[in-house]
């Protein structure tokens, strides 16, 4: 019996690995399983990221339903960074 191998794709193209991992917890959540992959030394080494990309990957099974969350969250609209929460310690 040979092992399954799983596809897996790119659902979105981002800068750097930070701007990747909300993307992956909003997946997550959302059962899909989800990582970010950029040849970035794990993160010691951002600018690696830039040369050889940094995607969010996802099963090619969820390819369809990332792809729709993934627009959901690009559209949604943002405060505004004068109102932005900031908690305070009293």
């Amino acid at each position: 019996m040979s092992p399954t191998t799983e596809r897996f794709v790119s659902v979105a193209a981002v800068p750097h690995r930070a701007l990747g991992q909300p993307l992956v917890d909003l997946l997550n959540d959302h059962g899909i399983p989800a990582w970010v992959n950029s040849d970035d030394c794990g993160g010691v080494d951002p600018a690696l990221g830039f040369v050889n990309g940094t995607h969010v990957m996802v099963p090619e099974a969820d390819r369809q339903r990332a792809g729709q969350l993934v627009g959901e969250y690009e559209n949604a609209p943002r405060l505004p960074p004068s109102l932005s929460v900031v908690e305070t310690h009293d």
